[in-house]
């Protein structure tokens, strides 16, 4: 059960680094995969697998068409590195014949202040068969519910569209795009929260009422964490749920848009009384799909409300990379409020050239964290070219 705690605290606690001791993984076993931690005589197994191309892609930021004696001098140290570097780092088996098909992990470097980098390099006969993904569930569930870790950083090369589809899958969001040595690099991170004030009018000229919506990024789902005044309106006739509440925003609402890739978004509608509504976008009010089922409770406390929601990651659009936060309230005379003022003649929250930029507010949270390393010091993990 949550309870429903007062703004003040709720900003106190998301603004908190906390001091955790972190243990190391333990050997693990999916339904087609084994991973074992490395050991110092791994060091031949990861020489061999640097050497193609498409295993240093995913594990280094190198530059390719070098020659093959540059190659294997550079692997050779490289591998040498890793094992020695006491980090969560581990060969790849498949689970049927213990054929070892690539490398992945989460590299932090033991005893430094890097926030670690889920890695996975597999082999080319396994790539885009799930098997990424699979791995990368199995680790980070393992960091989160064991070690006492709870962020972790995922790096990819830019417009590597299948990558990206994997950490998008995992729950991960994008928060900055740095220069590397073998081109753009994009940084996404799972773990973090983040919390949206209703601070405007929808116009921007007066105040909000000071709706806190934190949204938190876990494995494979996205928990929307509501914390807002209570006007009492009249609640929907209908039952608390997904379905029958298709005009839910005439009602006292809490909203959430989140918008990726070619104007899809996805509206999230979350009421004090236990009622949902979640929508489907392709474009501004084209709704392609409503009444997707998630998880929300909502509990009401005095003056205030409280919900939760879970929206699994596959919900999400692809590409996430604006959002606003919204609400509305008000018998006869509506009021409504924005995290970010939408403008025009009237309120409409569909704009989504209004939304607010994603990246920028996971980054703020990153650097405000104290400690959270970025791409800017991927040189510092070792896995840039020497």
């Amino acid at each position: 059960m949550f309870e429903c705690q007062p703004p003040e605290q709720r900003r106190n606690e998301t603004s908190m680094t906390a001091e955790v001791s972190v243990n190391r993984l333990e050997e693990l076993t999916t339904d087609r995969l084994k991973w074992r931690p490395l050991v110092e005589q791994d060091a031949p197994h990861l020489r061999v697998l640097a050497q193609d191309a498409g295993v240093r892609g995913c594990l280094l930021d190198v530059v390719e068409g070098q020659t093959q004696q540059r190659v294997n001098n550079w692997t050779e140290g490289w591998a040498d590195q890793v094992v020695r570097s006491e980090s969560m780092m581990g060969l790849v088996f498949r689970r049927v014949d213990d054929a070892l098909i690539g490398v992945g992990g989460l590299y932090d470097r033991a005893g430094s202040n890097i926030t670690p980098h889920l890695l996975c390099g597999l082999l080319p006969a396994y790539v885009n068969k799930g098997m990424g993904t699979e791995l990368g569930r199995a680790l980070l569930a393992q960091a989160f519910e064991t070690t006492g870790m709870d962020m972790v950083l995922g790096v990819t090369k830019r417009m590597d569209r299948a990558s990206i589809r994997v950490l998008e899958k995992l729950g991960f969001v994008r928060s900055s795009t740095h220069s590397g040595a073998s081109g753009p690099r994009d940084e996404y991170v799972i773990g973090i929260s983040i919390p949206f004030t209703v601070g405007h009018s929808w116009d921007g000229l007066s105040r909000g009422d000071g709706a806190i919506v934190k949204l938190t990024f876990g494995l494979e789902r996205l928990a929307i964490e509501v914390d807002a005044p209570f006007f009492d309106d009249p609640p929907p006739p209908s039952l608390p749920g997904p379905t029958g509440t298709d005009r839910l925003w005439e009602h006292e609402v809490v909203e959430v848009f989140l918008a990726g890739d070619d104007e899809r978004y996805l509206e999230v509608e979350l009421g004090p009384h236990g009622h949902q509504l979640v929508l489907d976008l392709h474009g501004p009010r084209r709704i392609k799909e409503q009444g997707m089922a998630i998880e929300f409770r909502a509990i009401i406390q005095d003056a205030r409300w409280c919900g939760r929601a879970l929206i699994p990651s596959p919900m999400l659009p692809s590409g996430l990379a604006t959002l606003n936060v919204c609400s509305i309230r008000g018998v006869g005379r509506r009021q409504h409020c924005a995290w970010k003022p939408v403008g025009g003649e009237v309120p409409d929250f569909h704009r989504l050239e209004a939304f607010g930029d994603l990246a920028h507010e996971v980054r703020r949270k990153l650097h405000a964290g104290n400690g959270v390393s970025g791409l800017r010091r991927w040189a510092e993990t070792g896995l840039s070219e020497p």
